[in-house]
């Protein structure tokens, strides 16, 4: 047999074991990626509940406070007059909205 016709296997795994860990290392990356928008929904949504109840518990100042200090930025607060408020924030690339009705408890009977 010529040396020279003999096919060489060795080294053949490399190439595939060099594009599978390529895939495996941006599939982590995505999810990463994806677990951190997820987070980001998350505490966005947090400060404008907090931001729509307090707003809707007290006044708008209390909601815009309050939603800053949850991490929200740039909150924004809607009250058409109706008892509704709606607070509207960034939270780094998210917008998150949410909306609080002030409801005036029933009168308890025998106080009046």
């Amino acid at each position: 047999m010529d040396p020279r016709n003999e096919h060489d296997d060795r080294g053949q795994a490399l190439p595939l074991l060099v594009i599978f860990l390529g895939a495996a290392v941006g599939a982590s990356m995505l999810l990463v990626a994806i677990g951190r928008v997820a987070v980001l929904r998350a505490e966005a949504r947090t400060a404008a509940d907090a931001g729509a109840l307090a707003a809707a518990g007290a006044d708008a100042e209390t909601g815009i406070e309050l939603a800053l200090r949850n991490g929200g930025q740039f909150p924004k607060v809607d009250a058409p007059g109706d008892g509704t408020y709606r607070v509207t924030l960034l939270d780094g690339p998210v917008i998150a909205a949410a909306t609080a009705r002030r409801i005036d408890p029933p009168p308890v009977e025998g106080t009046g």
